[in-house]
C-alpha cells in the first residue's frame, strides 16, 4: 500500500554497488512508469525525482547525450523533474535546460555556479 504521506519519491538510476553504472536504460525507465502507474491508480499526488548520474565522474559528449535521453524518457515515463548531480560548469547547465523537456534539478555546492547565474 502507498501511504498517503508518501508525496515524493526519488528514483535513483545507477548500482553503486558496481561502481556507480547506471542502470538499464529499458528498467529505469519502466521503474518510474510502474511508479506512476501505482500512484494514479491509488489516486495519490506523487512527485518523481528521476536521478540520472551521468556526470559522476565528469562527463563528456556521450555523458551528455546520455542524459538527456535519460531525463527526457523519464519525462515520457511519468517523472515530474529530473535530478543530476554533479554539475559545476554554467554552460552545461544551460545545453541540459535546452535539451531537457521538463524541470531539472541540480546539486548545489562551492564550485557550483552561483543563484542569480542560474
Amino acid at each position: 500500500m502507498l501511504p498517503l504521506r508518501s508525496v515524493a519519491f526519488p528514483v535513483r538510476h545507477h548500482l553503486v554497488a558496481e561502481g556507480h553504472q547506471l542502470l538499464d536504460f529499458d528498467l529505469s525507465v519502466e521503474r518510474i512508469r510502474a511508479g506512476k502507474a501505482t500512484a494514479d491508480d491509488m489516486g495519490v499526488p506523487f512527485v518523481i525525482n528521476a536521478r540520472t548520474d551521468g556526470f559522476y565522474r565528469g562527463g563528456d559528449e556521450n555523458s551528455f547525450n546520455e542524459t538527456v535521453k535519460r531525463s527526457n524518457a523519464y519525462f515520457e515515463a511519468g517523472a515530474s523533474c529530473v535530478f543530476i548531480p554533479f554539475l559545476r560548469d554554467i554552460d552545461l547547465i544551460v545545453r541540459l535546460v535546452e535539451a531537457i523537456k521538463g524541470p531539472i534539478n541540480i546539486l548545489a555546492g562551492a564550485s557550483s555556479p552561483s543563484v542569480p547565474k542560474l
